[in-house]
């Protein structure tokens, strides 16, 4: 178990134009990830969890929602930037017998992730509404730099990842002032939960 501060993310959200009218409401968003969090290439994996992602990242975005009456329509696109670290020294291989064998992870490249997210939401009645939704996920793989003890170095990736899923949920609206949510979520692929609540 681990206890420590994680990764501080720093957002702003700009609507550029009001609501309403032929243009869809749009909202613009940026945001910067800040490694204060235990970075996983700088632990000890005997005795040491991480709890941040070791290196900074930029993320930027854009949502739109347009209402035609009774639906509303919404789609929203991101895409985040890890930036590389280097100069690091973890140790992730060692010969207990064989000091000389050490291997060093010297620098890492963090894949480029986009994301997509698009829907509706149906307005049955005034006190009920349903709403359908679907999210896509791509990451690029990353790319590892690691040194012997000789100086040799040599480059490692992990492959890309993909994740999707398709939402549906419903809305009831109990009074004035309080609604009920529930929704449920289906992966479609096999780096996502078969079925979540």
């Amino acid at each position: 178990s681990a206890t420590d501060l994680g990764d501080i993310s720093l957002g702003l959200a700009w609507q550029p134009f009001k609501a309403g009218g032929r243009i869809p409401a749009t909202i613009l968003t940026f945001g910067v990830s800040l490694p204060t969090g235990s970075s996983p290439y700088e632990i000890n994996y005997d005795d040491e969890l991480s709890t941040g992602s070791g290196h900074y990242a930029l993320q930027t975005g854009i949502s739109l929602s347009k209402v035609i009456d009774p639906l509303v329509a919404f789609g929203s696109l991101n895409y985040t930037y890890g930036f590389p670290e280097s100069g690091l020294s973890q140790i992730i291989y060692e010969d207990p017998n064989d000091p000389s064998s050490r291997i060093y992870l010297t620098e890492v490249e963090p894949g480029q992730s986009f994301g997509l997210a698009f829907g509706f939401g149906y307005a049955l009645s005034y006190q009920a509404s349903m709403n359908l939704a679907g999210q896509l996920g791509y990451s690029l793989g990353s790319k590892y730099t690691n040194a012997g003890s000789g100086g040799a170095s040599t480059e490692s990736s992990t492959g890309s990842t993909l994740s999707a899923s398709l939402n549906i949920g419903t809305g009831w609206r109990i009074t004035a002032a309080r609604s009920a949510y529930a929704s449920m979520g289906i992966g479609l692929t096999n780096n996502d939960p078969d079925v979540s609540i």
